[in-house]
Protein backbone atom coordinates (compact mmCIF):
# COMPACT_ATOMS: atom_id res chain seq x y z
CA UNK A 1 0.00 0.00 0.00
CA UNK A 2 2.18 2.82 -0.96
CA UNK A 3 -0.24 5.70 0.73
CA UNK A 4 -0.97 6.53 4.12
CA UNK A 5 -4.31 6.66 5.73
CA UNK A 6 -5.00 8.12 8.58
CA UNK A 7 -8.30 8.66 10.30
CA UNK A 8 -8.49 10.86 13.47
CA UNK A 9 -11.46 11.10 15.46
CA UNK A 10 -12.89 13.10 18.68
CA UNK A 11 -16.09 11.50 20.61
CA UNK A 12 -18.73 13.92 19.82
CA UNK A 13 -22.82 13.93 20.94
CA UNK A 14 -25.68 11.47 20.01
CA UNK A 15 -27.83 11.63 17.35
CA UNK A 16 -30.57 13.04 19.73
CA UNK A 17 -28.51 15.83 21.62
CA UNK A 18 -29.41 19.01 21.27
CA UNK A 19 -25.93 19.93 19.94
CA UNK A 20 -26.38 17.55 16.92
CA UNK A 21 -26.78 19.78 14.39
CA UNK A 22 -24.11 21.72 14.70
CA UNK A 23 -22.01 19.45 14.96
CA UNK A 24 -23.41 18.23 11.43
CA UNK A 25 -22.82 21.71 10.10
CA UNK A 26 -19.21 21.66 11.90
CA UNK A 27 -18.83 18.86 9.57
CA UNK A 28 -19.85 21.02 6.54
CA UNK A 29 -17.42 23.50 7.42
CA UNK A 30 -14.59 21.15 7.33
CA UNK A 31 -15.64 19.51 3.68
CA UNK A 32 -14.18 16.68 1.91
CA UNK A 33 -11.90 17.25 -0.94
CA UNK A 34 -10.21 15.11 -3.55
CA UNK A 35 -7.06 15.63 -5.59
CA UNK A 36 -8.81 15.02 -8.44
CA UNK A 37 -12.11 17.69 -7.45
CA UNK A 38 -12.27 20.88 -9.69
CA UNK A 39 -12.16 23.45 -6.57
CA UNK A 40 -8.86 22.36 -5.21
CA UNK A 41 -7.59 25.98 -3.48
CA UNK A 42 -10.71 27.41 -3.75
CA UNK A 43 -13.07 25.80 -1.83
CA UNK A 44 -15.41 27.21 0.35
CA UNK A 45 -13.50 25.15 3.62
CA UNK A 46 -10.25 26.27 4.56
CA UNK A 47 -8.86 22.46 5.80
CA UNK A 48 -9.84 21.80 2.05
CA UNK A 49 -8.05 24.71 0.62
CA UNK A 50 -5.33 24.55 2.47
CA UNK A 51 -4.66 20.46 1.56
CA UNK A 52 -4.89 21.49 -1.98
CA UNK A 53 -2.89 25.03 -1.85
CA UNK A 54 0.10 23.03 0.01
CA UNK A 55 -0.64 19.84 -1.90
CA UNK A 56 -0.89 17.67 1.42
CA UNK A 57 -3.28 14.79 0.95
CA UNK A 58 -4.74 13.05 -1.86
CA UNK A 59 -8.07 13.21 -0.52
CA UNK A 60 -9.42 13.74 2.64
CA UNK A 61 -13.52 13.43 4.25
CA UNK A 62 -14.81 14.50 7.04
CA UNK A 63 -17.11 12.18 8.71
CA UNK A 64 -20.06 12.69 11.74
CA UNK A 65 -21.34 8.94 12.31
CA UNK A 66 -23.65 9.24 15.33
CA UNK A 67 -25.55 6.37 17.24
CA UNK A 68 -27.86 6.72 19.95
CA UNK A 69 -25.09 7.58 23.16
CA UNK A 70 -22.26 8.70 21.36
CA UNK A 71 -20.61 9.70 17.97
CA UNK A 72 -17.44 9.97 16.16
CA UNK A 73 -16.10 13.32 14.75
CA UNK A 74 -13.40 13.31 12.58
CA UNK A 75 -11.59 12.90 9.53
CA UNK A 76 -9.83 10.36 7.50
CA UNK A 77 -7.16 11.57 4.67
CA UNK A 78 -5.18 9.64 2.18
CA UNK A 79 -1.52 11.21 1.64
CA UNK A 80 1.57 10.41 0.43
CA UNK A 81 3.74 8.70 3.27
CA UNK A 82 6.37 11.62 3.41
CA UNK A 83 3.21 14.01 4.13
CA UNK A 84 1.26 12.27 6.71
CA UNK A 85 2.30 14.79 9.74
CA UNK A 86 1.67 17.98 7.59
CA UNK A 87 -1.67 16.38 6.59
CA UNK A 88 -2.87 15.69 10.01
CA UNK A 89 -1.61 19.21 11.34
CA UNK A 90 -3.49 20.73 8.51
CA UNK A 91 -6.87 18.56 9.33
CA UNK A 92 -6.59 19.30 13.30
CA UNK A 93 -5.88 22.84 12.84
CA UNK A 94 -9.10 23.16 10.87
CA UNK A 95 -10.72 21.24 13.34
CA UNK A 96 -9.47 23.38 16.18
CA UNK A 97 -9.89 26.43 14.76
CA UNK A 98 -13.71 25.74 14.91
CA UNK A 99 -13.85 26.36 18.56
CA UNK A 100 -11.96 30.10 17.75
CA UNK A 101 -12.60 31.00 14.83
CA UNK A 102 -16.36 30.86 12.68
CA UNK A 103 -17.98 33.76 10.97
CA UNK A 104 -21.38 34.20 9.99
CA UNK A 105 -20.52 33.73 6.15
CA UNK A 106 -18.81 30.19 7.19
CA UNK A 107 -22.17 29.25 8.90
CA UNK A 108 -24.42 30.31 6.03
CA UNK A 109 -22.10 28.04 3.73
CA UNK A 110 -21.99 24.96 6.02
CA UNK A 111 -26.07 25.98 6.25
CA UNK A 112 -26.35 25.73 2.47
CA UNK A 113 -24.27 22.97 1.73
CA UNK A 114 -26.37 21.01 4.88
CA UNK A 115 -29.59 21.71 3.40
CA UNK A 116 -28.33 20.16 0.13
CA UNK A 117 -27.10 16.93 1.48
CA UNK A 118 -30.45 16.71 2.79
CA UNK A 119 -32.73 17.12 0.03
CA UNK A 120 -30.13 15.29 -2.14
CA UNK A 121 -30.20 12.12 -0.12
CA UNK A 122 -34.03 12.20 -1.17
CA UNK A 123 -33.85 11.82 -4.83
CA UNK A 124 -35.70 8.35 -4.96
CA UNK A 125 -38.30 6.33 -3.23
CA UNK A 126 -36.29 4.09 -1.91
CA UNK A 127 -33.77 6.84 -0.51
CA UNK A 128 -37.00 8.47 0.90
CA UNK A 129 -38.00 5.55 2.56
CA UNK A 130 -34.51 5.14 4.19
CA UNK A 131 -34.97 8.43 5.61
CA UNK A 132 -38.21 7.88 7.11
CA UNK A 133 -36.64 4.14 9.17
CA UNK A 134 -33.66 6.39 10.06
CA UNK A 135 -35.34 9.35 11.67
CA UNK A 136 -38.36 6.73 13.21
CA UNK A 137 -35.29 4.98 14.84
CA UNK A 138 -33.33 8.00 16.06
CA UNK A 139 -36.37 10.27 16.75
CA UNK A 140 -39.31 8.54 17.17
CA UNK A 141 -40.73 10.34 14.18
CA UNK A 142 -40.06 11.51 10.75
CA UNK A 143 -39.23 15.45 10.77
CA UNK A 144 -40.26 17.85 8.20
CA UNK A 145 -37.81 19.65 5.70
CA UNK A 146 -38.95 22.46 7.26
CA UNK A 147 -38.18 21.29 10.83
CA UNK A 148 -34.92 20.51 9.33
CA UNK A 149 -33.85 23.54 7.89
CA UNK A 150 -35.13 25.43 11.14
CA UNK A 151 -32.49 23.18 13.38
CA UNK A 152 -29.95 24.04 10.74
CA UNK A 153 -30.84 27.38 10.96
CA UNK A 154 -30.54 27.78 14.22
CA UNK A 155 -26.71 27.01 14.57
CA UNK A 156 -25.20 30.21 14.69
CA UNK A 157 -21.89 30.51 14.91
CA UNK A 158 -21.35 31.20 19.21
CA UNK A 159 -23.10 27.64 18.72
CA UNK A 160 -20.32 25.90 16.66
CA UNK A 161 -17.74 27.50 18.71
CA UNK A 162 -19.87 26.00 22.01
CA UNK A 163 -19.94 22.72 20.45
CA UNK A 164 -16.66 22.58 18.81
CA UNK A 165 -14.90 23.63 22.45
CA UNK A 166 -16.81 20.91 24.15
CA UNK A 167 -16.03 18.09 22.06
CA UNK A 168 -12.43 19.20 20.38
CA UNK A 169 -10.24 21.59 22.48
CA UNK A 170 -8.20 19.93 24.72
CA UNK A 171 -9.61 16.62 24.17
CA UNK A 172 -8.66 13.02 23.18
CA UNK A 173 -8.00 11.48 19.82
CA UNK A 174 -8.60 8.26 18.80
CA UNK A 175 -6.24 7.36 16.03
CA UNK A 176 -5.80 4.70 13.26
CA UNK A 177 -3.33 3.81 10.32
CA UNK A 178 -3.13 1.88 7.72
CA UNK A 179 -0.11 1.96 4.81
CA UNK A 180 2.97 3.01 5.11
CA UNK A 181 2.72 5.23 8.35
CA UNK A 182 6.84 5.42 9.25
CA UNK A 183 6.53 9.55 8.80
CA UNK A 184 3.47 9.64 10.91
CA UNK A 185 3.76 11.90 14.14
CA UNK A 186 2.92 9.37 17.93
CA UNK A 187 -0.15 10.32 19.66
CA UNK A 188 1.17 13.63 21.48
CA UNK A 189 2.44 15.49 18.76
CA UNK A 190 -1.38 14.89 17.57
CA UNK A 191 -3.07 14.97 21.01
CA UNK A 192 -1.10 18.53 21.19
CA UNK A 193 -2.85 19.85 18.37
CA UNK A 194 -6.57 20.04 19.55
CA UNK A 195 -6.15 23.16 21.21
CA UNK A 196 -4.52 26.58 21.15
CA UNK A 197 -2.07 28.65 22.90
CA UNK A 198 -3.20 32.51 23.18
CA UNK A 199 -2.09 35.19 25.68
Amino acid sequence: MPHAHVAIAVEGVSATHGDAFPQMVMQMMLGNWDKRHFSGANSTSKMCSTLAEFQLAESMQTFNTQYSDTSLFGVYGVTEPQKATDMCWAALQSMASLAHDVTDEDCIIAHRNLKASFLGALDGSQHVCEDIGRQLQTYGRRLSVGELFARIDACDPAAIRRVANEIINDRDLAVAGRGSLCDLADYNFLRRRTYFLRY
